[in-house]
């Protein structure tokens, strides 16, 4: 999409479900659904973000 401006790390809140993304902003909505996709995060949950880099 453009140059990276910063990256982030996508988790459910519920730490015992092991999933996670690595996301480099700014991202296109089919990367944000992506990483949404792979954090396995189910609608209504909630997510934690972590700035990595």
């Amino acid at each position: 999409m453009g140059d990276e401006i910063f990256s982030v790390y996508l988790t459910p809140a519920d730490y015992s479900k092991l999933a996670y993304a690595k996301l480099e902003l700014p991202a296109s909505p089919w990367e944000l659904l992506d990483a949404l996709d792979k954090a396995r995060l189910p609608e209504g949950d909630s997510l934690y973000l972590e700035i990595i880099d």
